[in-house]
């Protein structure tokens, strides 16, 4: 998705290490891999409610054709364009 390989994460890794005092790394862990967690929590909702309206709209979709082939059509009826004389 952003599309950030291994050696990337490593290099922040590095950084986070150099610049946050020892005592406070654990909470810094805890707290980022709970971010991603519920980052991961959300795309995966959406993901599943993009699907879920993608699969909705194709049933809706099937229906509309199978309701279409199934009703009888009606017949051609012209008009009546003769222009007689009325008695």
């Amino acid at each position: 998705m952003f599309d950030i390989g291994g050696w990337e994460l490593l290099l922040i890794a590095i950084i986070a290490l150099i610049s946050v005092p020892a005592k406070d790394f654990p909470s810094l862990v805890a707290s980022t891999a709970r971010a991603f967690g519920r980052l991961r929590y959300t795309i995966d909702n959406w993901q599943q409610q993009i699907n879920f309206a993608i699969e909705n709209e194709e049933h809706v979709q099937a229906e509309t054709k199978k309701q279409a082939k199934t009703q009888p059509k009606t017949p051609y009826k012209p008009r009546n364009n003769d222009k007689k004389a009325r008695p």
